[in-house]
């Protein structure tokens, strides 16, 4: 939550002269896609992991919050550097406090962006019903006209 200003703000940059269905599509559906396909990676190991016997119950035993932990601690074959710090810290509970608080200020930006998208998203419907050229989209190509003489033995005699 606290990056999402600025995730915002690069998926304007990226997505400037692009409809509503590039976007969601580039922003919506290819992540979910990805969370999917990690969240089997992830989930597939685990269950390998507890079957074959190589976790001997400790990815099952472990509490919610706790299973991906157990699982990188057996691949990785010792102890990960979040495990590390939140010892160092004071415990869980310390990074989840600091992460609220940290995160806390953002909440207001993310609910003024909140507003600024659906009012930019009615003044382009309104500027497009009112025949107003969009500001910042580039000129519509037009066509030539196709000139049914030319390559069709009616031109000058060679």
């Amino acid at each position: 939550m606290a990056f999402a200003p600025f995730v915002g703000l690069f998926f304007a940059r990226i997505s400037r002269g692009r409809t509503i269905r590039e976007f969601v599509l580039g922003a919506v559906i290819v992540p979910a896609i990805m969370y999917f396909v990690w969240f089997a990676f992830a989930g597939g190991t685990a269950i390998s992991l507890e079957f074959s016997g190589v976790a001997r119950g400790l990815i099952n035993g472990a509490t919610d919050g706790g299973k991906i932990f157990a699982m990188t601690d057996l691949m990785l074959g010792g102890g990960t550097l979040a495990c590390l710090m939140a010892l160092l810290i004071g415990g869980i509970s310390a990074i989840q406090t600091a992460m609220v608080i940290g995160a806390l200020p953002f909440s207001v930006v993310m609910v003024l962006m909140c507003i600024s998208l659906i009012k930019a998203i009615y003044n382009d419907s309104w500027r497009e019903a009112q025949g107003i050229e969009q500001v910042g989209t580039p000129p519509r190509r037009r066509r030539l006209p196709s000139n049914p003489g030319i390559g069709q033995g009616n031109g000058p005699a060679t």
